[in-house]
């Protein structure tokens, strides 16, 4: 009889514990990174660093100038007259450069004249033609909004019937560049040249274009 008792107390205690639900498992950890893991880069699209670009600038602009005549070259002006004043043609520059540094670029230059050379003594229209080698500095160079100052030695190929069938100069060029991403800016420059072959000629003029780089 005891162990009819016994047993069925021990087919009571397992239903009971097979009715109970079961306890949720404990969630678990989320895996634990490798120590010291970097951060993801952030996009380089605001690192304004010209380093190891190859860039390409346009730049429109127009000018003034004053030459003076000297030795056996003929008068610089239609009335005989020297000095001689008049606005130089419109032009568009096209400069190939390279970043060597975060602030310096070395680049040649064309420089394409949009008029002619008929106020400076041509016997014949003339569109300027100008190659040049330079150097191009930014003070500032991871600013978005930097000065540069460019410094340049041109061969002016230039046919005005003046003697001189080329002249040589040399060009000065600040400027303020805004950095718009990494890869295009626009810039503001003044321009100060100087030729002696032809003509002591000094020229200012003024322009602006943009600049595109890569990669």
């Amino acid at each position: 009889m005891r162990w009819c008792v016994a047993f069925a107390l021990v087919v009571s205690s397992s239903s009971t514990a097979l009715g109970q639900p079961a306890e949720p498992a404990a969630p678990s950890a989320p895996p634990a990174g490798p120590a010291g893991e970097p951060e993801e880069e952030s996009s380089n699209l605001d690192d304004f660093s010209h380093r190891y670009q190859v860039n390409l600038r346009a730049t429109f602009g127009k000018g003034y100038r004053v030459a003076f005549a000297y030795g056996d070259h003929e008068v610089c002006g239609d009335d005989d007259e020297t000095p001689c004043y008049s606005g130089s043609p419109a032009f568009t520059d096209l400069d190939l450069g390279f970043g060597v540094t975060e602030g310096l670029e070395l680049s040649v230059s064309i420089r394409l004249g949009l008029e002619d050379e008929a106020k400076m003594g041509t016997v014949k229209p003339a569109f300027p033609l100008t190659l040049g080698l330079g150097v191009r500095s930014y003070p500032d160079p991871l600013s978005r909004v930097k000065l540069f100052i460019a410094a340049r030695l041109l061969w002016d190929l230039t046919k005005t019937g003046a003697g001189e069938e080329q002249d040589f100069a040399v060009r000065a060029e600040p400027g303020l560049q805004v950095e718009i991403v990494r890869y295009v800016a626009l810039y503001a420059q003044f321009g100060v040249t100087i030729g002696f072959l032809r003509w002591l000629r000094f020229e200012a003029d003024a322009g602006g274009g943009v600049q595109f780089r890569v990669p």
